[in-house]
Formats: C-alpha cells, structure tokens, sequence
C-alpha cells in the first residue's frame, strides 16, 4: 500500500523551528480547473528542491511538513497563511470576521515556465506514475493531506478572524477567541463481504472509475467502526452481515481518511439490492473473477488480492 515505504520512513513530528535549506524538497500546490495539483517532474524523483524554486520565486516562504528518511519536505506557503508572530496576530484580530472568503489567488501560476522539466500534474496522475520512488508518491498524499487542511484553517470557525500557525504544535489557531484546530481526520471503512467463495465487489455510480471496489464509507457520529460496516454494506446493498472482523488501516491522505478495513460474512439472504445512486455495479465474484487494480496503493486493492489469493480472514 502507499504507505508501506518500508526501509523508508516518514517523520512526522511538527517543528516549527525547522529552517528550509536548498537542498530541501519543496512542495508546491495549486487549484486548477477544480483540481489540486502538484509541480511535480514527469519522470524519475517528483520533488523540485528550495533552492530550485528560490531561483525563479525570490523571497518565498517555506512551511516544515515532515521528514522522510533524512531529507525535509517544505510547502510553499499562500500569502495569507505565512504571519504567526504577535503583531501579525494583534492586526487579524483586527479584521472584521470574513464566513465563506474565497481562496486566495493562486500565486505560483507560470512558476513551471521558469522551472524546465516540471509540471503541474494532479494526484491520479502521480499515483500512476510507477517510475516514481514509493515513497515520494507517499509524501505526496500526505503532503496534499496537510496543504488541504491549510487551505480550509485560514479563518476561525467560531468567529470568522483570520487564523495563525500556533508557536509549537501543527495547529492554526484563532488569535481573537483562541480556538484551536489540528489537522482533519477523517474516519472511513473499506468492507470485504464473504459468501462462501466469493467476495462482494463494486463499482460505483457517477464518478470516473473503471476498476472493481469494495463497500465503503465514512464513520457517522456516535457510531462504532464495526456499526459504520453493516449500515454501509445495509445502505448500498441491502445485505445483513455478521462476523466483523477487522484487517489493517491506511492513511490516505488525497482524502484526508484514515481508513479501517473489514471482512465480514453475510448474514441470511445473499440477495444484493444495489443502491443505484451509490453503486453503478454490485455482484458476488469468485476469485477468478475479481479484476485487480492498476496500482497496488490502495487498501481496497490488497484486500482483494488477498481475497483472490485464497487468504481466510477468519481463522
């Protein structure tokens, strides 16, 4: 999956006293055409370095995100995200509040003209991209996971005052009424449904998908993981299930989940009646059957080759 980058290893302490370098990895993003996207190279390593955007972007502002291995990952920082010192916080204090302000205008347009061999290119490309080092496609997720989050933290959700990094945590926080906000997470569940020899496999309705899937959905308030499972597999397929047991987790950070996975067995009736506004395809498929993914990023995808392998998950 992803994330299993193993030698490699992602460090991801905040420290705000970290000072970008040049030889740093630098990450840019940008909104267009509706979707996020990353300068990124075509081919080979993803990641341009500090000095290389320094070069074309003098006086550029760098956030500390994480460690991988030995090398720091930096984002360029928006214009309005960049003050976090007391006089910066005692003039948004000042500003009247601002609900629903739009983004702010996207100041690293054209960067890519002064940076040969870079390109702006969203998340379902890199995650394509098998020439890619694994673990630079895995900073890139979480990297975008971060860049999302900051994106949404600009103003105070209880009073509208423009937020400020806090001192010493990663947290924006409110310099008006102090309200503090961390990063999102957000709570989902991937089902593996068993009959016999077979395991439920989907498509889903009105998204741009080719391959199979598997049942999921986010975690409700005041449900369990395990209650999330049998209402999304009774939502988008009308079955009952029994036996929940649990599997393995994975950041995906694209979405700003932490996804559970599950395998249950059907409870009664294997009678599937699909959800058409959720799923475009839902069937009982034997092993031979189950068409893989592309990739093998994702959990949904190991779930099902280990499901096609013959792996048992209930002894």
């Amino acid at each position: 999956m992803v994330h299993e980058i193993a030698p490699h290893r992602l460090i991801n302490h905040y420290d705000p006293d970290k000072t970008a370098r040049p030889e740093d990895r630098a990450v840019l993003f940008r909104r267009h055409e509706g979707y996020s996207k990353m300068l990124a190279r075509p081919q080979g390593e993803l990641f341009p370095r500090v000095g290389e955007i320094g070069a074309v972007l003098p006086g550029a502002v760098w956030r500390y995100l994480f460690t991988v291995d030995e090398e720091d990952y930096y984002m360029l920082e928006e214009p309005d995200l960049t003050g976090d010192t007391r006089a910066v916080a005692e003039e948004m204090a000042s500003e009247p509040a601002r609900p629903g302000t739009e983004a702010a205008a996207d100041h690293v347009q054209g960067i890519e003209e002064g940076l040969p061999g870079f390109a702006w290119q969203r998340m379902s490309q890199l995650r394509a991209r098998a020439d890619a080092p694994r673990e630079q496609i895995y900073a890139a997720f979480t990297a975008m996971h971060l860049f999302t989050w900051y994106r949404a933290s600009r103003y105070c959700g209880s009073c509208g005052t423009r937020m400020v990094h806090h001192s010493t945590e990663r947290a924006m926080k409110c310099p008006a009424c102090g309200n503090t906000v961390y990063p999102r997470l957000m709570p989902a569940v991937i089902v593996g449904v068993v009959n016999g020899d077979k395991l439920l496999v989907t498509k889903y309705s009105n998204r741009p998908v080719r391959h199979y899937a598997l049942v999921a959905g986010f975690t409700e308030i005041g449900e369990t993981l395990e209650e999330t499972v049998a209402r999304e597999v009774m939502e988008e397929t009308g079955l009952r299930v029994c036996d929940i047991t649990y599997y393995k987790s994975q950041p995906w950070g694209i979405a700003q989940d932490i996804l559970a996975g599950f395998y249950c067995r059907v409870d009664g009736s294997d009678r599937i009646r699909r959800d058409d506004g959720e799923l475009a395809v839902a069937k009982w498929a034997a092993p031979e059957e189950i068409e893989l993914q592309e990739d093998d990023l994702s959990l949904t995808n190991e779930m099902m080759k280990r499901f096609k392998e013959g792996f048992d998950p209930f002894l």
